[in-house]
Formats: structure tokens, C-alpha cells, sequence
């Protein structure tokens, strides 16, 4: 059996022309268009799926399984396995599709597909799904209460407990948050199918409320994004507020980015008590992934040489391109001068003290910048 990933899934799918301007976005150097589905449409998922059934369609079901851009192969003998890999490098090739080789795992006796194990015998659970029940901490107060832990704890790790995802049915999505961790449990049909926490950062743990919580949304559906594709998500929550999350005004600068990463996803909320969403809340109190801190590196400049201001001006007139914009903004009457060069570019230029600046957008001229030429 082999596994295959594409690389950089949807951004190897073009956005028809007449689309790019619904896609369109402002930046302080002008607006630009995607040219290829980005990440976060809400269209995205399903559109990207559709593509990829419409390239698979003769091999689907036959002895490939695709969801999203994973791919498995799955043959009764290697002789048989080679001829379905030549097929699938084949319909890969006529669409004009690359595989991230890194990814991709090529004649294996057992792979971890979607969140199972897949082998000779059969599917069974990835022990990761149950990783954060497994190490919850028990209870210190009696014997008693230890047994009902353990008792408690096999019954739901057994590997028939967990639900096998079908993805023709919509997800349940159980989140929480502590002062020191995120729990989140995925449920289909009030069955598990994964349970997952972590420790929060040292700069996480001083989010509001709020923050942690949606944090523990966005890291969940991330988590699981595997799972959930563009499928409908029921995300249950015990914080109100996130429930108004479209609506509410005076946010945060991170929970408004976050609302935006959100969108692309099928959610509906529905918030619930406390009492109610228990296990999510054990698993942010008793996190196992542990999140380690950042380390920031930077290059230390020992040594700087700074081109005089002579030699800057004379790479900026022998620029090839600098150049042009140099003249017309010295001399709008020059002939010399590309025509379309100066009519686009020199609006964004400014010459100061025989310096070109980049402008566009400045307001001062501690805003603009020197243009620099690639000569330097």
C-alpha cells in the first residue's frame, strides 16, 4: 500500500479569470487578485474535493481512496501494487499535479490514514486518538475513585469505543479551556472518534477567557481538519460568547483573525453548560501536549557597509528599469522614456535631493523609501 500527498493542495488549482476579482485584496502597495484557490474561502474545501473526484473518477473505489488532497493505494500483490501506482502518476500527470515527496510514503506494509492504521489485517485505532485519556491524571482521594478512573478510562480506549468517522454525516465538536491547556473531543453520532489537549503557551495563558477559548476552536478544528473538510460542524461550547462571535462588536484585533480563519469552516454553534461538556474541560486541565517556547533568531550584524550616496544614484539612472522612472520624474518631457514605465510606475516614485524614493502611500517622507537597484 502507498500514500500520497499533494503539494500545497489548493494552491495547484487556478481560479477561473473571470473569479479572481471576487478574491480580490487591498494592500498598502495596491490590491492584488489570487490566481489560485487561496486558503479560507468557504467554497474551498468542497470545490477542491470536487476536482480531485472528477481526476480520480476511474480509479476510485477500485483500489484508490481520496480525501482532500491524501491519497491511498491499496493493491493484493506489490507486482499489481506498481501497475495502480503507474495509473495513478498517470491521471496525476495529465492534470498537471505534483506530489510533496516528503510526504508521501510508496510500497509500506501498514500506513496511518486519516487518523487509522491501516495493515494486512485490517483497520484498527491510532493509539494517539486516546493519547489524552490514556495520560489524564487519576484521582488521589481513594481506592475507590482510582478503580472507577481505570474502569472508566479502558472503556472508552478500547479500540470498539471509537466511532469510525463517516463522512457523509455531520461532526460534533467538543472544546474547553483551562488556564493551562485545551482539551477538545471530536464525537460523531454521540460516539468519540478522537480526544486531544495540550498545554498553553507562556504568552496563551495570558488570553482572556475569551481567547483561550476561541484559541482552543481554532486549534481543534485545525487539529482535525482532516476530519472535517467542508463537512457541517456542530462546535459545542460552555462560553457564550463565542457563540456571537459574527455579530459581536469591540473584539480583539486576535479574535477578529481568528473569526476570519473560522469562516472557512461549516460551523454551527450551540453553546451548553458546563455540566455538560466534561470531558473536554478534564482534558484542558490535565493536558499531554506539551508546547514548547519559541526560540527567536536573529542574525547579529557585525559589519555594515553603506553605499555611498553618489553610488546609490548612479545604480538607480543605470538601473534598467530605475532608470526609465529616473528620467521622467528628472524630465516628464524626455522622449527616451518607456511610455508605459512612466505612466504606471513613476506615480508611486518621488525624487528627493537627486534620490528615488519608493511613495506609494506615503503621507511624509519618513514613510517612503529608497529604492534600492538589484545591482547592489
Amino acid at each position: 500500500m502507498s500514500a500520497l500527498d499533494l503539494r500545497s493542495g489548493y494552491f495547484q488549482m487556478a481560479v477561473n479569470p473571470s473569479d479572481t476579482v471576487k478574491i480580490a485584496f487591498v494592500t498598502k502597495n495596491g490590491t492584488y487578485a489570487f490566481r489560485r484557490m487561496p486558503f479560507g474561502l468557504s467554497g474551498a474545501a468542497p470545490n477542491f474535493q470536487k476536482a480531485i473526484d472528477i481526476i480520480f473518477k476511474p480509479v476510485i473505489g477500485k483500489f484508490v481512496s481520496v480525501y482532500m488532497d491524501d491519497a491511498i493505494i491499496l493493491s493484493p500483490s506489490f507486482t499489481q501494487h506498481v501497475k495502480h501506482l503507474k495509473e495513478v502518476f498517470r491521471l496525476l500527470h495529465e492534470a498537471g499535479l505534483t506530489l510533496d515527496k516528503d510526504k508521501c510514503k510508496l510500497g509500506c506494509e501498514e500506513l496511518k490514514y486519516l487518523g487509522l492504521i491501516i495493515n494486512k489485517e485490517g483497520i484498527k485505532t491510532d493509539e494517539t486518538k486516546v493519547q489524552a485519556i490514556v495520560e489524564m491524571k487519576p484521582p488521589r482521594n481513594s481506592k475507590e475513585a482510582q478503580k472507577a478512573f481505570d474502569a472508566v478510562k479502558t472503556a472508552i480506549t478500547k479500540a470498539p469505543a471509537l466511532k469510525f468517522p463517516d463522512f457523509q454525516k455531520p461532526f460534533e465538536l467538543f472544546t474547553d479551556a483551562s488556564s493551562i491547556g485545551v482539551g477538545a473531543v471530536l464525537n460523531q453520532e454521540q460516539r468519540p472518534v478522537v480526544f486531544t489537549s495540550r498545554t498553553l503557551s507562556a504568552a496563551e495563558r495570558n488570553y482572556t477567557v475569551t481567547e483561550r477559548k476561541c484559541l482552543a476552536v481554532i486549534w481543534a478544528l485545525n487539529k482535525f481538519r482532516t476530519y472535517l473538510g467542508s463537512l457541517p460542524i456542530n462546535v459545542i461550547t460552555d462560553h457564550a460568547a463565542l457563540t456571537h462571535l459574527t455579530t459581536a462588536k469591540n473584539l480583539s484585533n486576535r479574535i477578529i483573525r481568528w473569526a476570519l480563519k473560522l469562516a472557512e469552516f461549516n460551523i454551527e454553534w450551540e453553546h451548553r453548560h458546563g455540566t455538560q461538556n466534561t470531558i473536554a474541560d478534564d482534558l484542558s486541565r490535565n493536558p499531554i501536549e506539551s508546547i514548547i517556547g519559541e526560540k527567536v533568531n536573529c542574525a547579529i550584524i557585525r559589519d555594515l557597509v553603506l553605499s555611498s550616496r553618489d553610488q546609490l544614484i548612479e545604480e538607480q539612472k543605470t538601473d534598467p528599469e530605475l532608470g526609465q522612472i529616473y528620467k521622467y520624474l528628472e524630465n516628464p518631457e524626455d522622449s527616451s522614456v518607456n511610455a508605459v514605465i512612466s505612466e504606471n510606475w513613476s506615480r508611486d516614485f518621488r525624487l528627493v535631493e537627486g534620490l528615488l524614493f519608493y511613495a506609494k502611500y506615503a503621507t511624509s517622507l519618513g514613510e517612503m523609501r529608497v529604492y534600492i537597484s538589484q545591482n547592489l
